[in-house]
Order: C-alpha cells, then sequence, then structure tokens
C-alpha cells in the first residue's frame, strides 16, 4: 500500500486498506463488517495529528477501539463448522424467545387497549344516560 515507500499512509488510503480487509474477510468468513460510513468515521476520530498513518499506529490503534478488539477476539478464535452450528443453532432460539416475548406483549397491549375502548364507551353511554335524563328532569 505504501508504494512510495516514505514509512505511512494518508487518510484515504488507510480508509481503502481497511475496507479491502473487511470486505475481503466478509467473503472469506461471512463475517458482518462496518459499512464504509463506519470506516471513515472511525479514520477521522482516530486521525494522527500530522495525518500520516504509520504501520504501529494503525496497529494500535485497531487494537485500541473496543468494536475493533471484539472483531479481531472473533477472527482469531477458530470455529468448526459443527462449533458455527450449535451456535447459530442457540442464538435462534433466543431469537425465537425474544420474539415469542415480544408478540405476547404485543397482543397484551391489544387486549389492554379494547378494553380501555370498551371502558371509554361504557362511560361515554352512561353519560349520555346522564344527560338525558336530566334534560327530562328540566
Amino acid at each position: 500500500v505504501d508504494v512510495e515507500s516514505v514509512g505511512y499512509l494518508n487518510d484515504c488510503a488507510v480508509e481503502l486498506l481497511l475496507t479491502s480487509v473487511v470486505k475481503g474477510l466478509f467473503f472469506l468468513t461471512t463475517l458482518f463488517t462496518p459499512c464504509q460510513h463506519e470506516i471513515h468515521q472511525f479514520v477521522k476520530k482516530n486521525e494522527p495529528e500530522d495525518g500520516k498513518w504509520t504501520a504501529e499506529y494503525l496497529r494500535t490503534t485497531v487494537e485500541g477501539d473496543p468494536w475493533c478488539q471484539g472483531y479481531l477476539a472473533a477472527l482469531k478464535t477458530t470455529h468448526s463448522l459443527e462449533e458455527a452450528r450449535t451456535e447459530q443453532v442457540s442464538l435462534w432460539k433466543t431469537y425465537e424467545r425474544v420474539f415469542d416475548v415480544v408478540r405476547k406483549l404485543s397482543r397484551d397491549n391489544m387486549q389492554k387497549r379494547r378494553e380501555a375502548e370498551d371502558e371509554n364507551t361504557i362511560a361515554n353511554d352512561v353519560c349520555l344516560s346522564l344527560d338525558r335524563a336530566m334534560a327530562r328532569v328540566a
């Protein structure tokens, strides 16, 4: 990447390098990667004062970022296909449980809304009846 052998890269080159690395890894491992905007924000947030990204500075910056640390840990961890399937099944079961809870809460909210509408209808009918009765008396 440092074609002129100056010992550093500019912001644009770092963005292109990081994009190439993560997009290439995505295709190799089907590991979800950050979008271009997030890479751009990372580069801008961590830009060296002189604008010269050395290999050492890039390494320490990537290793020091909390999101990057998790990403690197995922890359360093090797999984067998069986482990990946087991993890996928576990995550899917978790998703189904969460979805069931959300569905139940939605159903409960709809029932409460119907009950509140019914109570409002009854209250309105009572008020209307009282108004009619008051009109007859007067």
